[in-house]
């Protein structure tokens, strides 16, 4: 989940996840900058306090609360003090948002040492998940050994349907991973993410593309990481996802 402002209200949200036995990860910071910098919904993530209540608001309506960030590395220390606070405030993970593009990532892999250390001197025991940009080519961008250091496990991006363009297969194939005749595919995707992934030996929780369309894709993304031994996925994001991928998430779901 995005913003409010743009993604819906916290009422309509909770509603909808809780009748498909869904949890939520919310953004509530980007780099040193609380949501509400850009997202004027009241409901905004505004700091800790604001976690805490929208946390305690989405529990006591049966959804599991989560968090993310996008990490920028320009303050380390700052960003890491921030993620510590929230899962303080109440989130029962946060996924770090880690992507070599404008508007991402911009620090060193010293930087990325000095963020992990300060975050587990913090929280030595609170869930932290990287998500990433799965493409060979973004992942050479990225100071991946340092953050799997301090991971608990590794989220890649499934975006099959906008990493299917001629430039991307085109790039897989000078990347040594040619797409077959489909193109680029679920499985294709997730087989490459989890061979670049298998070597820092984290769990790997995907992240399907919630605007697609197509359902035979998002269930064979979902048959596809089951056979694989993934045992978590999430979806990018609330806003634009077609509402039958909340049905078939709790068709799958093992409370459904």
């Amino acid at each position: 989940m995005w913003q409010f402002s743009v993604d819906g209200s916290p009422e309509d949200i909770a509603a909808v996840l809780a009748e498909h036995n869904l949890g939520i990860i919310l953004k509530t910071h980007k780099g040193t900058d609380w949501m509400a910098h850009e997202d004027d919904s009241p409901h905004a993530v505004s700091g800790p306090e604001q976690v805490s209540r929208l946390a305690q608001f989405f529990e006591t309506r049966g959804v599991p609360f989560h968090a993310y960030a996008v990490v920028i590395g320009i303050d380390p220390k700052r960003e890491a003090e921030m993620a510590a606070a929230v899962l303080a405030a109440g989130a029962r993970s946060i996924f770090l948002d880690l992507e070599p593009w404008h508007g991402y990532w911009q620090g060193t892999a010293e930087a990325a040492s000095v963020f992990g250390q300060e975050l587990r001197r913090l929280q030595p025991n609170g869930v932290v998940v990287t998500a990433i940009e799965p493409r060979p080519w973004a992942l050479e961008k990225i100071p991946m050994a340092e953050f799997a250091s301090f991971s608990d496990a590794l989220a890649p991006l499934i975006y099959w349907e906008t990493f299917n363009t001629p430039p991307n297969i085109e790039a897989y194939r000078a990347s040594g991973w040619p797409p077959g005749p489909d193109g680029i595919t679920p499985e294709f995707l997730l087989d490459v993410s989890t061979s670049l992934l298998q070597p820092y030996n984290l769990p790997i929780h995907p992240v399907g593309q919630g605007a697609s369309l197509n359902m035979n894709a998002w269930a064979r993304f979902l048959d596809d990481a089951s056979q694989s031994g993934m045992s978590d996925v999430s979806v990018w994001r609330y806003g634009v996802t077609n509402p039958a991928v909340w049905d078939l998430l709790k068709e799958r779901s093992p409370c459904g």
